[in-house]
């Protein structure tokens, strides 16, 4: 009867009776076996935290507002291209998060995502370390 599944938690989701959706969690997992699912999920729920993480700064420093992203087409881009002049800020939210998630992923050996991502090979991992700000200083 259940609908769907969340293949890293095992939680189920159903149809409430008001039309809504009730989440269950069973059993509730422990960490090491979401640990090990995620490892099988190949770093996609990490990327992705990668990517929303990034958001959350944006907001923390300003640098992204409801407002200004609903008002502002050039952040609702995912795409991108690093140049050797470009900056962080040349880049509209939703790219900041992809370079951020990207720069993940390529530290993580997954060259693989990033060019099914961008639908070419990425700029070496260099390159991202120093666009990013607060990448700049790792090694």
């Amino acid at each position: 009867m259940f609908r769907d599944r969340c293949p890293l938690l095992a939680a189920e989701v159903a149809p409430a009776a008001a039309g809504g959706e009730l989440i269950a969690v069973s059993p509730v997992p422990r960490a090491s076996e979401v640990a090990e699912r995620a490892h099988r999920a190949g770093g996609v729920v990490e990327k992705v935290l990668q990517h929303e993480a990034q958001h959350l700064l944006d907001y923390a420093t300003g640098a992204m507002s409801a407002l200004r992203y609903l008002t502002r087409p050039r952040d609702w881009r995912y795409g991108y291209q690093l140049t050797a002049g470009c900056r962080w800020g040349d880049f509209g939210c939703e790219q900041r998060a992809s370079i951020a998630e990207h720069l993940w992923l390529l530290e993580h050996g997954r060259q693989d995502l990033v060019r099914d991502s961008l639908g070419r090979d990425p700029a070496p991992i260099a390159a991202y370390r120093r666009l990013i700000p607060w990448a700049a200083t790792r090694p």
